[in-house]
């Protein structure tokens, strides 16, 4: 399949709804990519709202977002539901531990299509993270590509997930 990116950098929050319209619902490409954007609530609405009737859209790439705990639990909530995102690059946002929650428990009960989920660089990302992933690297069959580098891991909880990957 040929993979077309919509990259949309730096939109003011008003030309979000237009950048995911003209991305998913007119279905011009199959990647979404939203780059330092401040993508609110609202923002992730929209793109669940044009989710609902598209099957092209693949990927979505939010780097850079503030992204944080609504924002990231709605994203699970997608997640939920969508059966086509295969990749989701959620890095250098403001995910928290909480939010890992969120998205592993989406991961381990409810999604089999994610394949690509990035989070590094979101330094909210923390020890008490380590078995929410543990728990997606045992029962997640679809994941094959989870980088969680740069986040704010002590060495203990390096070591335990050293181990659980050995």
């Amino acid at each position: 399949m040929l993979q077309y990116d919509c990259l949309f950098w730096g939109c003011l929050r008003e030309y979000i709804s237009l950048a995911v319209q003209h991305a998913v619902i007119l279905k011009q490409c199959n990647i979404l990519r939203l780059d330092h954007n401040y993508i609110t609530s609202e923002s992730i609405n929209i793109l669940d709202n044009s989710l609902h009737n598209d099957n092209t859209l693949i990927g979505s790439m939010l780097y850079a977002n503030r992204l944080s705990d609504k924002g990231a639990e709605l994203l699970a909530e997608i997640l939920n539901r969508n059966t086509t995102l295969i990749i989701l690059w959620l890095d250098c946002n403001c995910i928290s531990d909480e939010d890992v929650r969120f998205i592993a428990n989406t991961l381990v009960h409810h999604n089999t299509t994610v394949q690509e989920l990035c989070l590094k660089k979101n330094k909210l990302i923390g020890s008490l993270s380590v078995s929410y992933f543990i728990d997606i690297f045992q029962h997640n069959q679809s994941l094959t590509q989870l980088d969680m580098s740069n986040c704010s891991f002590k060495e203990e909880a390096n070591q335990r997930l050293q181990d659980i990957l050995n």
